[in-house]
């Protein structure tokens, strides 16, 4: 059973990667659900599979990510919520606990250096096809996404992309203490993407995850320091180019990004889209919503009881009064209005965890190990998503829970070979 349902995790990371592109050469937008069905199977994989204790040594993360659902579920019981709110904010939040799950017990090594190497393919053959859209049929910004499609919100697939193949890249040059066509191209084409793609957060993500791995790999083991001034001067090299296409394409973003315009304009400037703001969102539900009322505060109303969808009967209440508000259109908003600032602070800590550990195993083994660095940084890069838009209550939490449990997987393989999957 555990040699063939590995091929269902194939088929979900395949699939989150190249569906919107299905879905723009005149696929249904309803082929998404097909993914449910596949992550319903895992589940089943998952209760009847014998190697189930594997998850025991990340019974920490499993733990805070089985308290999350617990105590959201327990406030809906309290609350009172459509059993069918719950089970679609189930799968709109769970999905991603189950698929981690299933990778964490299914995958090899062997596949994993397989899954690494589809990451990299892919993203290539995005950088085409982003080329190509923008040159010839004229798309650009929010509705420019390559592989992962023009819909609205496309770019944030990208983002997440973009990290993973950046932080792969950087570890892979800090491994070999050396820079090849590949890193070169990575740090140019990268912020080329997100420059054609108006995805602003990406130039803060770009010099974070930089200067966070140079940090960990100088403290860990000095590289050289000639590879040093040649990465400087590629990654600057490359935010240069991104830093001009936008001041070309996007100019409102541009002076945003070098801070001509603060942050708190573009808010105010998107209120339109963004009816609550990304900075103060807490206070304004607070203000709206929640008032003084210290339960509601602390513990939300329920999960579930804030949930909307394409299918009527599974709109929620709250959601046909305020769903104007858009308060799905960043994660902390709903996490927050469902859970409170408990609910909030667990679901962050599912991410915190894991960064903790990885820093744990790299600062007591000192080695500039790939995974644990790579488990600090994308770790966070998770959490600054969180605030930033919505992506981990839609497809692209596979990518993140992907990563993540590689990088928690190789972490407690007693037999592993540093950086052997990166090759």
């Amino acid at each position: 059973m555990t040699k063939k349902a590995k091929y269902l995790i194939y088929f979900q990371l395949i699939y989150v990667l190249f569906s919107g592109l299905l879905i723009d050469v005149g696929f249904p937008k309803s082929i998404k659900y097909i993914m449910d069905m596949v992550t319903l199977l895992l589940a089943i994989v998952i209760v009847f599979d014998k190697n189930k204790k594997e998850l025991l040594k990340h019974k920490m993360v499993c733990g805070v990510m089985l308290l999350w659902l617990v105590v959201t579920s327990a406030v809906s019981f309290v609350r009172g919520c459509e059993p069918l709110w719950i089970i679609w904010a189930y799968r709109n939040w769970a999905r991603g606990f189950v698929f981690f799950a299933a990778c964490i017990i299914l995958l090899e090594r062997t596949d994993i250096e397989k899954l690494v190497k589809l990451f990299r393919i892919s993203y290539f053959i995005n950088f085409l096809i982003v080329i190509f859209e923008f040159l010839f049929l004229g798309q650009k910004g929010d509705y420019l996404g390559g592989i992962f499609g023009s819909s609205v919100g496309c770019n944030g697939y990208t983002n997440i992309l973009l990290c993973i193949v950046l932080i792969l890249s950087i570890m892979q040059a800090y491994k070999n203490n050396k820079l090849g066509a590949y890193e070169w191209f990575v740090f140019c084409s990268s912020m080329i993407i997100a420059a054609l793609e108006e995805i602003k957060i990406f130039y803060y993500e770009y010099l974070a995850i930089i200067a966070i791995c140079a940090i960990l790999f100088i403290f860990i083991k000095k590289p050289d320091n000639r590879f040093l001034v040649k990465m400087t001067y590629m990654s600057l090299t490359g935010f240069v180019i991104g830093i001009i296409l936008l001041e070309i394409f996007f100019p409102n973003s541009y002076s945003i990004i070098v801070g001509s315009k603060s942050y708190f304009y573009y808010e105010e400037t998107s209120r339109s889209a963004y009816k609550l703001s990304r900075s103060h969102g807490i206070s304004e539900i607070n203000d709206k919503w929640f008032g003084d009322d210290l339960a509601l505060q602390l513990f939300g109303m329920g999960l579930g009881n804030c949930e909307t969808a394409s299918f009527d009967f599974l709109v929620s209440d709250f959601a046909r009064l305020y769903g104007e508000w858009n308060y799905m259109f960043c994660c902390h908003h709903i996490l927050y209005l469902e859970g409170g600032l408990v609910g909030l602070f667990l679901f962050g800590l599912i991410f915190v965890v894991i960064a903790l550990e990885s820093a744990f195993q790299l600062f007591k083994s000192k080695k500039p190990d790939i995974y644990n660095v790579m488990g600090i940084v994308f770790s966070l890069i998770t959490i600054v998503s969180i605030v930033y838009n919505n992506g981990m209550r839609t497809e692209v939490q596979y990518m993140v829970y992907f990563v993540l449990a590689i990088c928690c997987k190789q972490i407690n393989q007693s037999d592993k070979q540093e950086g052997k999957f990166l090759k």
